[in-house]
């Protein structure tokens, strides 16, 4: 329990630039978490179609939604909001979070 209480803090210090924060989505999603979030945002059917034949599905939906400018450093919101409305892995969501808190300072 005592780490869970830690965890905020650690990660606050960690997630000082944009890339770091992408990193910890990649390592942490899933692939049937990478095809939700591709449907979410309506990602082409070819980019879709890449992500889940790579090695690294997360990488790809990633750049997928960053040049789709879905996800940008200044803006983290609507992946936010993807996360919490498919309920998907909450620790994403609460990386995704800090991360946002992190750059509003």
């Amino acid at each position: 329990m005592h780490i869970l209480l830690c965890l905020p803090s650690l990660l606050q210090a960690e997630l000082f630039t944009y890339n770091h924060f992408k990193e910890k989505l990649a390592s942490t999603l899933q692939t049937n978490e990478c095809s939700r979030l591709a449907n979410f945002f309506k990602i082409t059917r070819d980019q879709t179609d890449a992500m889940l034949s790579s090695e690294t599905p997360s990488e790809h939906l990633l750049l997928a939604l960053e040049t789709n400018s879905i996800l940008q450093p200044y803006n983290v919101d609507r992946l936010i909001e993807a996360l919490d409305e498919l309920r998907i892995n909450p620790f994403c969501l609460h990386v995704a979070e800090i991360f946002r808190k992190t750059r509003c300072k």
